[in-house]
């Protein structure tokens, strides 16, 4: 019993008291850093959060909310369109434009057919003709007035022209007596009276000359050539 005394009292020594003092020193110490590193690692995790944030800034690595864009997008499938066949509707043309539309254009003339038909001489005799011919000229106002009643060839029916044979009217020789009066054609004299070819020469007047042609009697200028 004595030697437990001895013992608790050796332990309340100075030396122990003093010891313990120490420990309870640096036991605050170590209380104070650890409080001091609990402050600093906060610190420490934001400027770290900051840093990182201005460096991905700086090298334009695109951000967390840009990733999920553009992990969301998505483009759609190309769709082909039905084509659209577009007919073209006629439109009312305006009153001028259809004023000058339903204008009937002017048709180009188409030559009129000759009408006039030769002298037919199974009615009316040379002779007669003669006499009609010369009451004509003279009330017309002498015998160089160009009033004939025989139609000239030029006025007749294509037909009937066709089958005039042509000719070269070299010369004409009008004088007062009939038996003087002559013409050429093709170089060939003929007189009131003679033929040539299927043509009768029936008259012969200053400006022209009376032809027959089956006893169809038509004129022809004098010195003009015929050609079909």
């Amino acid at each position: 019993m004595s030697s437990l005394l001895k013992a608790l009292k050796q332990q309340q020594s100075p030396l122990l008291k003093n010891k313990s003092v120490l420990d309870s020193s640096l036991i605050a110490q170590d209380r104070e850093r650890t409080s001091r590193l609990w402050l600093i690692w906060p610190l420490a995790l934001i400027l770290g959060g900051a840093t990182g944030y201005a460096a991905a800034l700086w090298s334009g690595a695109p951000s967390a909310d840009t990733k999920m864009t553009a992990l969301d997008f998505s483009w759609g499938e190309a769709v082909s369109l039905p084509e659209v066949s577009w007919e073209a509707t006629p439109t009312e043309p305006e009153p001028s434009q259809a004023s000058t539309s339903n204008k009937v254009e002017p048709q180009a003339q188409q030559p009129v057919e000759n009408q006039r038909e030769a002298l037919d001489l199974s009615s009316v005799s040379p002779e007669l003709l003669n006499r009609f011919q010369d009451a004509v000229e003279q009330t017309g106002g002498g015998t160089e007035s160009k009033v004939s009643v025989v139609p000239s060839l030029s006025d007749l029916s294509t037909a009937f022209q066709r089958q005039v044979p042509e000719f070269s009217y070299d010369s004409h020789m009008y004088r007062s007596s009939s038996s003087d009066r002559w013409i050429e054609l093709n170089g060939q004299r003929l007189y009131e009276g003679d033929s040539y070819q299927s043509l009768n020469i029936i008259r012969i007047e200053p400006h022209q000359v009376v032809l027959a042609l089956d006893s169809k009697a038509f004129s022809h200028p004098a010195l003009e050539d015929w050609k079909r």
